[in-house]
């Protein structure tokens, strides 16, 4: 009877203690959120300095399963965009906090959370660049670290995330633009008390996925896409699926923009994965250091309107572009597989196109740094590029350039197989008025050093059954072309290198430095000065 009791007694006591704590969850269901809302909003106004206004549809909070849920939250300026040099606006169409613990906070001022769950939260950013007043920060570090140590989060899922940038407030087209983002993040653990340390953010995983990637490249005539981003912080890696480089106009209009000579450039990469990228490093130190870039399935197409003028300014060498970035960096290893790159040039002479084209392209690219303190005397960028011309010959390239020169200064080497001549046509025939009749590349080798005043080096061009047409330039007759045609086959060139019973003959490579042109126009340069005295008679 005893025993009955007891149980008896046991039971109205959990019955009472759950009824109590139903009703406290329903009362604070009611109450608590009101007390909360008023706290959140105070303490939101405080912290940005009264610039931006907090609003929510709904606040709930489940006592019983520790959960606090919000909905139709915004944050928006109060006084308008127009006042503040750089502001944004939020909108988050629900949130929610899982099985979040009390007593961690009331012991150690650390904050212990189950899940968090975020969904359709859009990001508006707008630049303002003619204001003058400055951005305030939504949330104040010296507050938050005073009133908690640490945040502890299991797991975090948001999703289908919206962000924008436009360049004032009065624009209807953003500059960025990406959309259906998401960040998935487990175990991620934030130790306020070192924020300025590696040891601030801890995470067994940090995705960040962004889809429908949109940039308009400012002030240029680009727009940069890609159908997928994925930047894995705790794998320390950036996947980018179908990557784009895009001219904003077509060909005569983007000459016209321009003004002068530029290459319109298209530019795409099915593949490119960043790999070994101490995320940590940059966040702490603002240095990018990066282990080796790998792309695959490349294009790019070139077109260059020479009959523009050529604007009269000098272009920097590769090691001062390099040395011109404005963050510490450090790349080890560039590579690109299965690449093609198609160029076309107007030429002003005959207002007609040359085109060239390169297949099944490999590039390597190694050692690449602006940490000058750390030159050495022998430290260069070194570089290799092979493929195939018109999918005739197979060609090689090498190239080095010494980080410690401050003016143009590259050393260059390479190799061309077998082929027929007659596959320049295209890009001779538009700038010289000539083309090959006939005639095979055996092999032709080269190698230069080129400096800040000229190029010069060696080639050796062998090659037989060579003939060369003129052609029937504008308002000039048949037979005067026929002519030339003679006379240049039988007393200018030489058939064959090297003829029968004599030596391979080599030539010179040299040509002057055009400071209004790039490193590779230099290099192309160097390179086809050397076949003219290879096929001339001495």
């Amino acid at each position: 009877m005893k025993a009955k009791n007891i149980i008896k007694s046991i039971s109205y006591f959990l019955f009472g203690f759950i009824l109590i704590f139903l009703i406290l969850d329903v009362l604070a269901n009611y109450w608590l959120p009101q007390k909360m809302e008023h706290l959140i909003k105070n303490k939101f106004s405080e912290s940005t300095d009264s610039i931006y206004n907090l609003s929510f549809d709904k606040l709930s909070i489940s006592l019983l399963s520790k959960t606090i849920s919000v909905s139709d939250i915004s944050i928006v300026p109060k006084h308008g965009k127009q006042n503040l040099s750089k502001t944004y606006s939020i909108e988050i169409k629900h949130l929610k906090f899982i099985n979040l613990s009390i007593l961690p906070y009331l012991r150690d001022k650390k904050l212990s959370i189950e899940r968090i769950e975020c969904i359709e939260p859009v990001v508006l950013y707008y630049i303002n660049s003619n204001d003058t007043s400055s951005l305030k920060k939504i949330t104040s570090k010296r507050n938050i670290t005073k009133s908690l140590n640490a945040i502890s989060i299991k797991k975090m899922d948001i999703i289908n995330v919206k962000f924008s940038i436009y360049k004032n407030v009065i624009d209807s087209f953003p500059i960025f633009e990406s959309y259906e983002n998401s960040i998935v993040s487990d175990n991620i653990n934030l130790n306020l008390k070192n924020i300025h340390k590696d040891s601030f953010m801890l995470a067994d995983q940090l995705d960040v996925t962004l889809n429908n990637f949109k940039y308009d490249i400012e002030g240029s005539l680009y727009a940069i896409y890609s159908k997928k981003i994925l930047a894995s912080f705790s794998n320390s890696s950036i996947h980018i699926d179908s990557l784009k480089l895009i001219p904003i106009y077509n060909k005569i209009t983007f000459a016209d923009k321009s003004i002068y000579q530029t290459s319109r450039t298209e530019f795409y990469a099915a593949h490119l994965e960043v790999k070994h990228f101490d995320y940590n490093l940059l966040i702490k130190s603002k240095i990018i250091d990066i282990k080796k870039i790998e792309m695959s399935d490349c294009f790019i197409d070139i077109y260059r309107d020479n009959t523009r003028p050529l604007k009269q300014e000098n272009r920097p060498s590769l090691q001062t572009i390099i040395k011109q970035i404005p963050i510490l960096c450090s790349l080890d290893t560039i590579e690109v597989k299965n690449g093609k790159l198609n160029f076309e040039a107007l030429n002003p002479k005959t207002n007609t196109i040359g085109t060239i084209s390169l297949d099944k392209i490999k590039v390597s690219v190694y050692g690449i740094t602006n940490d000058s303190v750390n030159f050495t005397e022998n430290q260069s960028v070194e570089a290799t590029i092979n493929g195939y011309i018109l999918n005739k010959g197979n060609f090689t390239e090498s190239y080095i350039f010494p980080l410690k020169a401050n003016t143009e200064l590259f050393y260059c080497s390479g190799s061309v197989s077998s082929m027929p001549l007659s596959s320049f046509n295209s890009i001779i025939a538009s700038s010289r008025q000539l083309k090959f009749k006939s005639g095979e590349i055996d092999t032709m080798s080269f190698s230069f050093k080129a400096e800040e005043n000229y190029s010069n080096g060696t080639m050796t061009f062998k090659y037989h059954d060579l003939r060369i047409e003129v052609l029937n330039q504008k308002n000039s007759n048949s037979i005067k072309s026929d002519v030339s045609t003679f006379l240049l086959n039988k007393f200018k060139i030489e058939k064959s290198n090297p003829l029968q019973n004599k030596k391979t003959r080599i030539s010179k490579l040299h040509v002057k430095h055009n400071p209004y042109r790039y490193f590779l126009f230099y290099s192309m340069q160097s390179i086809l000065s050397g076949i003219e005295p290879s096929i001339k008679k001495e």
